[in-house]
């Protein structure tokens, strides 16, 4: 288990994200299903792109 706010953390073992608003959970799944552009966008109310390679993430600002 790993608690962040930094997505770059998140490794590719990682088999489940919970994403929370508020302390609320707004988000359960898959990493490639949780951690996209569109969704992380909404969460932060930013304009961001996700970008992976070899199963490792990077949120950038657009």
């Amino acid at each position: 288990m790993q608690v962040t706010h930094r997505i770059d953390t998140i490794v590719p073992e990682m088999q489940r994200v919970l994403c929370l608003n508020a302390g609320a959970v707004v988000g359960d799944g898959a990493p490639e299903e949780m951690l996209t552009t569109e969704r992380l966008s909404k969460l932060f109310d930013t304009d961001l792109q996700v970008v992976e390679a070899n199963g490792y993430r990077q949120v950038l600002p657009r």
